[in-house]
């Protein structure tokens, strides 16, 4: 037996920058954040919202670090390693020392 298709399921794929223009114009605040994140990572909502910084793990050579996302939190149910480039490490850093556990946060909450 195939793997059926959902029609109403769209592939993803990535949005232009004018469809980010369109999208950032938007958001506000904690939303422009974790949006921005999103797109140069390629997360899901619900992957990002539950970011923990525990899961960080520094790559001095390259002066980055990269998440390991436990697979409890995810669909597929592997660890992923999301790599950090420029802007998704300037928005992680942006972050730091706003929650001790969660990247993401409203008003010092997890989102």
């Amino acid at each position: 037996m195939g793997s059926q298709h959902d029609p109403n399921k769209r592939e993803p794929y990535p949005l232009s920058i004018e469809e980010q223009r369109l999208l950032f114009s938007e958001l506000t605040g904690h939303l422009v954040k974790m949006a921005l994140f999103k797109v140069n990572t390629g997360l899901r909502e619900q992957e990002v919202v539950n970011l923990r910084w525990m899961w960080e793990v520094p790559v001095p050579e390259l002066d980055t670090s990269v998440f390991v996302v436990p697979r409890a939190f995810l669909k597929n149910g592997l660890d992923r390693f999301v790599v950090l480039n420029r802007v998704a490490k300037s928005v992680i850093d942006g972050c730091r020392g706003e929650h001790p556990e969660f990247v993401f946060t409203r008003r010092g909450k997890a989102i």
